[in-house]
């Protein structure tokens, strides 16, 4: 029996796709495999309840999501039986290319209304979402970049984020979850990817009551700090650039309301911990917030009136987001041990590579920031559009270039440098700026500029990246 075919728990065709579809044989058992299997890997610790309640609803209600999600389920399992006879991994790959083409008719419908409603909105959301899995799982990076820098231009055409504070009952997707979707795409492509909005939005609206209650669950602790994670990294550069602070309206008052809404979401993550049982079933999602919590606060206490040495005074935090995600990584190969997955797995869930990247970049202590790297070239799954080895790849291109090998050859006149070999970065020789350019599948080239580079405009540096498949 062709692998593909192996009998799951079938559910009755009447119940599971939405109206007017006929469901064949094959559907059937591609959509068991994402109900009873995807949905429970893709999320990682967070949004479980997303994928395997409201996407499930959202793919039996909507015909777009429905191909959607069959073409996402074939594809990840092919993905991950790299082993399997090529007759099966080509049968799942034509399925998908047809569940993929039925799904598009249904988008084309939508994006061809002017005033689409909240239904085609949450499921163009999910569905371009879904697609960008898609393209990840194929090794097509730019075309998964695409695909979420798409989404995000209607995230901000449609102000999708006012959604989540308007108390709607005629969603299927929670509001709130898909946000949280969104804005974690939102900070893998912002700076890399031209053409992508600043994310601004997170500080309209009411601040935060003061902690009455706890979080009630990792997932929802997730989906508060998730958007502020985003609008911080993106609104305070990490490398103090001439002028930056100036660009920033209200510097100052701007950063009290984060920290406030830090201490809120702090206090009430704290007593989420409390109440946590201390085994396998919790670890995983607590590490993972409290590498995001370290990141956020490292953003908001830099004093960036010190240039480059204002990011010294946080090693112990550099060197704490190395240790949580040591510990992160043999959890995730204790999993897919677990699971038999012997393909790279591909999650919607936060990106620790993004994380560790923000240590290589920043950290001056050549150990701690060379550490970090090791550790991403270690990371076993793929988190969102970039492959944990592209990200390593650009970290030690980071690195390489900052500490001197492509700028030897290369005045920044006249400017001065105040290196100290293996002991002190000068503020001239930091990376200011960043940008990937795809160039043919499966390459990529990133423009280096450093804080001299744009001090005077000049063009930088440009370094071949290999995006792998």
């Amino acid at each position: 029996m062709p692998l593909q075919h192996k009998p799951l728990h079938i559910q009755p065709k009447s119940t599971i796709a939405p109206q007017g579809i006929r469901v064949s044989r094959q559907e059937l058992h591609i959509f068991d495999l994402f109900r009873l299997r995807t949905v429970h890997q893709v999320g990682g610790s967070f949004n479980h309840a997303f994928w395997a309640v409201d996407v499930l609803r959202a793919a039996r209600a909507y015909p777009a999501v429905w191909h959607a999600c069959l073409s996402f389920a074939a594809l990840d399992h092919r993905a991950k039986q790299p082993t399997a006879p090529e007759v099966d991994k080509n049968s799942l790959y034509a399925f998908a290319l047809l569940q993929h083409n039925a799904s598009i008719r249904h988008m084309v419908k939508i994006a061809q209304q002017t005033s689409p409603s909240y239904a085609d909105q949450e499921t163009f959301m999910l569905v371009s979402m879904l697609y960008t899995g898609l393209c990840c799982l194929q090794g097509e990076v730019a075309q998964a970049a695409e695909h979420a820098r798409s989404s995000i231009l209607l995230f901000y055409q449609w102000r999708f984020w006012e959604h989540s504070h308007q108390g709607r009952r005629d969603h299927i997707l929670s509001p709130g979850a898909l946000i949280s979707l969104i804005s974690l795409y939102e900070s893998q492509i912002f700076g890399r990817i031209r053409d992508v909005p600043k994310p601004n939005w997170y500080l309209q609206g009411d601040p935060p009551a003061e902690p009455s209650e706890p979080y009630q669950s990792m997932s929802e602790a997730f989906v508060d700090i998730q958007p502020m994670l985003t609008a911080i990294f993106q609104a305070f550069p990490m490398v103090t650039l001439p002028g930056d602070i100036a660009k920033i309206p209200n510097y100052d008052t701007t950063i009290g309301e984060y920290k406030s809404r830090l201490a809120v979401w702090s206090s009430k993550f704290k007593a989420l911990l409390d109440t946590q049982p201390d085994d396998a079933s919790t670890k995983h999602g607590a590490i993972q917030l409290q590498l995001m919590e370290v990141a956020v606060y490292v953003c908001l206490h830099l004093d960036r009136t010190l240039g480059e040495v204002s990011f010294d005074h946080f090693t112990g935090s550099y060197s704490r987001i190395n240790h949580l995600s040591r510990q992160l990584i043999d959890l995730e190969k204790e999993a897919e041990a677990k699971q038999g997955i012997d393909g790279q797995g591909f999650s919607y869930s936060v990106s620790v590579a993004e994380l560790l990247f923000g240590v290589g970049r920043t950290c001056r202590d050549r150990l701690i920031r060379r550490e970090a790297v090791a550790l991403l070239r270690q990371w076993p799954r793929r988190d969102g559009v970039w492959r944990p080895i592209v990200v390593a790849a650009m970290c030690a291109a980071v690195i390489d270039l900052e500490e001197g090998t492509w700028y030897e050859a290369r005045p920044i006149a006249p400017d001065e440098c105040n290196c100290v070999f293996e002991q002190f970065l000068c503020k001239n020789h930091r990376v200011g700026r960043l940008e990937l350019k795809m160039s043919p599948p499966g390459q990529a080239s990133v423009l280096f500029r450093s804080v001299s580079d744009v001090r005077h405009q000049r063009e930088g540096l440009t370094k071949a990246v290999s995006m792998g498949r």
